[in-house]
């Protein structure tokens, strides 16, 4: 379905979600929107959520080196972020975020829950469970046939 992100300066996080079938073209225009972001990423917390998202074995090798090379290119954006993601234990999720921001000097934990990864990040969860929520919606509300 897509790709969306928030920058909630309140909370001191960035959260994005991944939802249904992504593809590299979704990244693509995901990182277009954040580079012209003046608040992406705010911080120090960052959390991706990808449980209900598919399709990463489209992000080839190619597709990884392109994603480590733009965030490689940011490092003062990126400098002193905590990072986490919530994803299933699958091992192509897993496997594509270690190839991407493992090579990064970013720290990022997988957790399986949102609850867990706003405690290691310490921030409320009750905030960014509303955004997972809203951010979620919105994408499957743009893919919905009219």
């Amino acid at each position: 379905m897509g790709i969306a992100y928030e920058c909630d300066e309140r909370a001191g996080i960035t959260i994005t979600v991944w939802d249904g079938n992504v593809t590299p073209d979704d990244w693509r225009a995901l990182v277009r929107g954040q580079d012209a972001d003046p608040k992406w990423p705010t911080g120090p917390a960052f959390l991706g959520v990808l449980t209900t998202a598919r399709g990463f074995s489209t992000f080839d090798e190619s597709v990884v080196a392109e994603m480590r090379e733009f965030y490689a290119n940011r490092p003062k954006r990126l400098a002193k972020i905590r990072s986490a993601t919530v994803a299933d234990r699958g091992i192509e999720t897993v496997g594509t975020l270690e190839q991407v921001v493992g090579k990064l000097g970013v720290r990022n934990i997988v957790f399986t829950d949102v609850r867990t990864a706003c405690t290691w990040l310490g921030v409320d969860v009750e905030v960014v469970e509303a955004i997972v929520a809203r951010l979620r919606s919105e994408l499957r509300a743009e893919r919905e046939p009219r």
